[in-house]
């Protein structure tokens, strides 16, 4: 864990224990909770985001976040387009983490005359990782990491073993949903509903973030629910993380 002041960065050993957690997760949102406790994470957020082509591609409101204030949920629910967020577009413009901090004075946050969004969102949060992520069949993902420590009690090697251990995690959620489809013979449409109710996200949810009536929603659920052999949604996802793993 990263909140002793002892370390500056994960040991060997470390390194490869939160890789084994990541390998040996069971369920989609079991998979960030476990991920966060084992490195004492002070603050986090993790975006999963649909397939290029799909028409929700660039949207933010598929994740997972711990300790995040509710002001910057209800902004992640709303954003309609990753530009929206100053430090999405920068670090998939760099290419690799970038501290939250360093971001109020990056290049791209500057040309989008966006250091006055990002300094907020630095104050609301505090300092953290900002990481873009690479999945399988162009599933890409960013993920926020902070730290009860600020960046300057940390190595310089601390940012490029969080990007990597941050990136197995993506690759392991991506491999997780497609078998997924494939073990219950979901269509890509119930996957996306199955996907969003493992996020938390309720059916009037779904069918803004999908762009679909509730009772289309409510239909697709119902014929989840039929091909997991469940009843609720507690289940449905619980499931559905069992048949990930096989």
């Amino acid at each position: 864990m990263l909140s002793s002041q002892l370390n500056t960065a994960l040991s060997h050993e470390q390194y490869l224990e939160t890789i084994k957690i990541v390998d040996n997760s069971t369920s989609l949102s079991g998979l960030f909770s476990k991920f966060i406790d084992h490195l004492g994470i002070k603050v986090a957020s993790y975006h999963h985001f649909a397939g290029i082509g799909a028409f929700d591609f660039k949207k933010l409101n598929r994740y997972h976040a711990f300790n995040i204030p509710k002001p910057i949920l209800k902004f992640y629910d709303s954003a309609s387009d990753r530009r929206d967020d100053p430090g999405v577009y920068a670090v998939f413009a760099r290419g690799r983490a970038i501290w939250l901090s360093d971001l109020v004075v990056h290049p791209h946050v500057l040309k989008m005359e966006s250091s006055a969004v990002t300094q907020k969102a630095l104050d609301a949060v505090g300092d953290g990782l900002c990481i873009p992520l690479f999945g399988t069949n162009n599933r890409t993902g960013y993920a926020f990491i902070g730290f009860e420590r600020p960046k300057e009690e940390f190595s310089s090697i601390l940012s490029h073993q969080i990007q990597a251990l941050a990136q197995t995690l993506h690759v392991r959620y991506c491999l997780m949903v497609e078998n997924l489809q494939t073990q219950i013979n979901l269509t890509p449409r119930e996957l996306e509903v199955l996907e969003l109710i493992s996020f938390g996200k309720s059916n009037p949810e779904i069918a803004i973030i999908l762009d679909i009536s509730t009772n289309t929603v409510t239909g697709y659920v119902s014929r989840i629910f039929l091909k997991l052999g469940v009843s609720d949604r507690v289940s449905a996802a619980m499931r559905a993380g069992t048949m990930s793993k096989q």
